[in-house]
């Protein structure tokens, strides 16, 4: 998918999402506020661009910045998001994809962000230890959620 994709409707929120953009449509999107959230989880989005979407006005983007995987912590904590309480962290497009990765979900586990945490949660493969901190870091949500997955943590 490119950027040449983006006038047919049909195909430009996944082109925004998924495609790979050069700086000039990532610009125009920008610019015209089109599918920011959707951009905001764009792999090909330059740093600055990722950058300026962080401190959007739109909460629903800034919380799309802050699950990008090339995050670091401290990055990703400093971006001013809220989850929602009942968001199980499906979006969360890297996690998905990786929830038989022991990287990724020890990634995912380990993050204070409540979206990686629920997400991670949501594999089979999560190991014993995981399981147990995605329990235990505030997250409550997690056990009403996942009560199979839970189910293996000693009472």
């Amino acid at each position: 998918m490119t950027a040449e994709l983006l006038p047919d409707p049909k195909s430009a929120v996944e082109a925004v999402c998924r495609g790979r953009l050069d700086r000039a449509a990532a610009e125009r999107c920008v610019a015209e506020r089109t599918h920011l959230t959707c951009l905001a989880e764009n792999p090909s989005l330059p740093a600055d661009l990722v950058e300026r979407l962080a401190v959007d006005y739109d909460e629903a983007v800034r919380l799309a910045v802050s699950l990008r995987p090339e995050l670091d912590e401290t990055r990703r904590m400093a971006i001013d998001f809220t989850a929602g309480d009942l968001d199980r962290g499906n979006s969360v497009w890297w996690v998905r994809d990786g929830l038989a990765d022991p990287e990724v979900l020890r990634r995912a586990a380990t993050s204070a962000h409540p979206l990686l945490q629920r997400a991670a949660a949501r594999s089979p493969h999560l190991p014993l230890d995981l399981l147990r901190l995605t329990a235990q870091t505030a997250m409550r949500y997690v056990a009403a959620a996942y009560p199979e997955r839970t189910a293996r943590l000693p009472h």
